[in-house]
């Protein structure tokens, strides 16, 4: 296994010393040149030696990417070999589109039926009428709470208005509304806040609110502000949610001030053991996180997918499969993606994954749920107990619009702050600075990202 750009993270080089250890390719390799995969799923390391194990007159070789749009852009660029198929997150930018060949023609009896998909994720991999993009895996943004508390019991009292497998912001306002049995008052117990202790719900909370945000193309591109070349929003939606955040602050934890002292007073451990200890009644978490888990922690908590207007939190890390126009061998990508999205294959790679001990440190199928249906709501819960009668409802699971390959920095340098900032602000203290103003800023210290 070749890295495209090395510096491997210890849980890589483990997946590396188990290949090495297995005898599934041995030699092999030196009999045929091997087509080429770029991902940054280290877990599919694992799928290819499975795939090549099989002999099935093709052999893939993985190199792990960390961003492999960033390094498809690049070789684009210097000219460069492209490789045979590409799998990993960042692949939906408008800018590499027109690098990828439309996959239309996998689809059908004798490959895989698109009835298979969740169909918000296979939505979301189309352009122009064409399917250039393949799901493989998404992630969830969780609530959890702990099993057994009285916010379970409130919650289960109003089966009849809330399913137990989704909850709300305004759910989860009801049961942390101070002077009932789930928050005593006086007790030194906080129902929730949404900035903290996962920062990350600020973003999803505002997209889920519609707040869009997006890699403009088209006429969006004639703006004469920089940004809006960049990064694109729908700004009353975002105003709108924001809001509702700060005003979900007072209504409940009086304010901000009052959260942050409560949040230095008591909150030392991650989100979910204070849940434990009963401080906090819920805390978001990244399910791919969560599942990470072991077993005997993840029996603790109730856990519930936050959802909005019958739309989930889908995590923007959603990993899609493309093979490029100028891709060399392309009958062996078509293969394994052909031999990826069999059930019974993903069975034996979760199979795998639990018998090299993999599914301690990692979550799923390449990282997350699978994207075939039948995989997450049959076959997961084989591997995740947990999962029993608490299936993400399949409605629910829709895709954001695709994200500028920079979008990691800009949501760590800009974004997030600018969330935090005005998520900590009084209701009615008005705008501080506008997320258009602190972008610009951004971008005239780092005009590399213009």
């Amino acid at each position: 296994m070749k890295p495209v750009k090395t510096g491997y993270t210890p849980y890589i080089l483990r997946i590396l010393v188990i290949l090495a250890s297995l005898p599934l390719l041995s030699c092999s390799l030196l009999e045929k040149k091997p087509a080429v995969l770029w991902t940054d799923s280290p877990e599919l390391l694992i799928a290819v030696e499975l795939f090549n194990a099989q002999k099935r007159g093709y052999l893939l070789e993985a190199h792990y990417s960390e961003q492999p749009s960033r390094d498809l852009n690049q070789a684009i660029v210097d000219k460069k070999p492209l490789p045979s198929l590409v799998i990993g997150r960042g692949l939906r930018s408008p800018q590499l589109a027109e690098q990828f060949m439309p996959l239309d023609y996998l689809f059908g009896d004798m490959v895989f039926s698109r009835d298979s998909f969740y169909p918000g994720l296979l939505q979301a991999g189309m352009r122009g009428g064409k399917q250039l993009y393949l799901p493989l895996s998404f992630n969830l943004m969780l609530i959890l709470e702990k099993k057994g508390g009285a916010a379970l019991r409130n919650l289960r009292e109003h089966e009849r208005t809330i399913r137990q497998e989704v909850i709300s912001l305004a759910e989860i306002r009801r049961q942390s509304l101070p002077g009932g049995e789930a928050r005593p008052a006086g007790a030194g117990i906080l129902g929730f806040s949404p900035r903290w202790p996962d920062e990350d719900f600020l973003f999803q909370w505002v997209q889920l609110k519609q707040a869009d945000f997006h890699e403009p193309e088209g006429v969006e591109l004639r703006g004469k502000n920089t940004g809006n070349r960049i990064l694109a929003w729908r700004e009353e939606a975002l105003v709108q949610a924001l809001e509702e955040l700060r005003e979900y602050t007072a209504k409940v934890n009086g304010s901000a001030a009052e959260e942050d002292s409560f949040f230095f007073s008591y909150l030392f451990a991650p989100g979910y053991k204070n849940v434990e200890s009963g401080r906090i009644l819920y805390s978001a978490m990244d399910s791919t996180e969560f599942f990470a888990l072991p077993p005997a922690t993840r029996a603790k908590f109730d856990f519930h997918y936050l959802m909005e207007e019958d739309r989930l939190a889908v995590l923007e890390g959603i990993r899609y499969a493309a093979i490029p126009r100028q891709a060399r061998s392309r009958a062996a990508a078509e293969a394994f993606l052909s031999w990826f999205f069999t059930p019974e294959n993903q069975e034996a790679l979760l199979e795998a994954s639990r018998s090299l001990r993999l599914s301690e440190t990692s979550f799923g199928i390449a990282g997350g749920f699978s994207s075939l249906q039948i995989v997450t709501q049959t076959i997961f819960p084989r591997f995740y107990d947990d999962l029993a009668n608490r299936l993400p409802p399949a409605e629910g699971v829709i895709a954001s619009k695709p994200l500028p390959t920079s979008w990691e920095s800009l949501y760590r340098a800009v974004v997030l702050p600018w969330l935090k900032d005005e998520a900590a602000r009084d209701p009615g203290s008005g705008e501080k600075e506008s997320l258009n103003v602190r972008l610009e800023s951004f971008l005239d210290r780092n005009p590399g990202f213009r």
